[in-house]
């Protein structure tokens, strides 16, 4: 879906990969915001988009990592905002990640909802 979108909308596939990769940096500083404070949410972000976004064949091939793991991201940054105050937006992101690691990591993406699905429920019980 990313290479068709570089290629729909900028007639290049490679800037698909960059959006998949900049999609990838800001959910997981989403994430990030949920479970810890902001100017350290922003730091790891950095050094992770830095990291991953820049010195991986996630950014230097068509070989795509970063849906699965922006679709993890999203995930996990659900869990605690879904926990402690739910909301349709979060709820959304968090179906949208289910979506997300389903497409791309059938079974890894099962193991890796199943207990932040069980944290939801056990916080609203």
């Amino acid at each position: 879906m990313f290479l068709w979108a570089g290629e729909a909308l900028f007639h290049e596939p490679w800037l698909g990969v960059c959006l998949a990769v900049a999609a990838m940096c800001c959910a997981f500083y989403w994430m990030l915001l949920g479970w810890t404070r902001p100017l350290r949410a922003f730091v790891c972000a950095i050094l992770f988009g830095l990291r991953f976004g820049n010195f991986t064949y996630w950014m230097n091939s068509y070989w795509l990592g970063s849906p699965a793991a922006l679709g993890g991201a999203l995930a996990l940054g659900a869990v605690p905002r879904l926990a402690i105050r739910p909301a349709l937006s979060t709820a959304v992101l968090s179906c949208l990640a289910c979506v997300i690691l389903f497409m791309n990591r059938s079974l890894e993406g099962l193991v890796f909802i199943i207990p932040g699905v069980t944290a939801v429920a056990t916080a609203w019980f």
